[in-house]
């Protein structure tokens, strides 16, 4: 086996297990319940804390009635769906961005925690 296909092998275990971000770096069209479609893509960390993302950084979360929506946090950190779809409203005060602080610990939180 070539040395080059050994690194190559070895990077992408290294890059399984140690828990390397995970960003799609292509937006997807996603289609809400209406008809009505937004961008988004898959970010988080590989195989643990998975949320899609808009392309100016909201994150989203998929409520049940099969919408996405804007989040938000809750005291415990974490997301809980608001009333702003997206796609369809705009995000109102206190929608999470993946670059917020808050949200950032949380998601270490979650990767560190055993139960995920």
């Amino acid at each position: 086996m070539s040395t080059r296909k050994v690194n190559s092998v070895l990077l992408s275990f290294l890059m399984l297990f140690s828990g390397i971000v995970f960003s799609q770096s292509d937006y997807q069209t996603v289609r809400q319940p209406n008809g009505k479609t937004f961008q988004a893509k898959d970010s988080g960390y590989c195989c643990t804390v998975m949320w899609y993302e808009t392309p100016d950084g909201y994150v989203l979360t998929l409520r049940p009635d099969g919408y996405y929506s804007y989040a938000t946090m809750d005291d415990k950190g974490d997301l809980k769906p608001t009333a702003e779809k997206a796609g369809i409203d705009s995000p109102k005060g206190g929608a999470v961005k993946a670059t917020d602080t808050a949200f950032k610990n949380s998601v270490r939180r979650k990767k560190l925690s055993p139960l995920g």
